[in-house]
């Protein structure tokens, strides 16, 4: 449950939610009330991984403030640390278009021309890569947004040395990826 929550999160880009529990219950294959408890549950002050904004009702949305970010790593026999951040900066400063401006002009025109490099089939097989990943996070994008996700899938699969010797944080977080 949580995941799922985690997953309608990121695909947004924010930490809130508007989703029905009808919704949570085709989404995850759980029954309503296993999704209500898992609610009640996440919500409650000793997990605090979900804040309710708003209940909802029976056939109202409900919102929900998710916040995966509540926890750090914990190392073995340690208690978790709690800490903040903003969710939002988080992801603006690691969003690829973010990412794919931060390259020079020069690795942006040797992308460009991997990608026109590619064969038709190798370039088929990474448009088709990146339309699977959205698809498996709902995320529906325009036109210039999927071509730079394919430009950001190009550079991870061809530059992917070269970019990495150059801008060491270029493939920390991954927003695409579903793995």
């Amino acid at each position: 449950m949580f995941l799922q929550l985690v997953r309608e999160t990121l695909a947004r880009g924010r930490d809130r939610v508007r989703i029905t529990i009808r919704a949570l219950m085709e989404k995850t294959g759980l029954s309503k009330e296993t999704v209500s408890h898992a609610l009640r549950q996440l919500s409650s002050p000793s997990v605090d991984l979900v804040n309710v904004v708003d209940a909802g009702g029976a056939h109202r949305a409900g919102q929900y403030q998710v916040r995966w970010y509540t926890y750090e790593k914990r190392t073995f026999g340690t208690q978790p640390q709690r800490s903040r951040m903003k969710v939002r900066s988080l992801i603006d400063h690691s969003s690829i278009e973010n990412r794919l401006l931060s390259l020079s002009a020069e690795d942006r025109a040797l992308l460009e021309q991997s990608y026109l490099a590619l064969q038709p089939t190798e370039r088929r097989d990474v448009e088709d890569t990146v339309r699977d990943n959205l698809r498996t996070l709902g995320m529906v994008v325009t036109k210039p947004a999927f071509h730079q996700y394919v430009l950001y899938e190009t550079m991870r699969r061809t530059m992917y040395h070269h970019i990495r010797r150059h801008y060491p944080n270029m493939f920390v977080f991954n927003p695409v990826s579903t793995s």
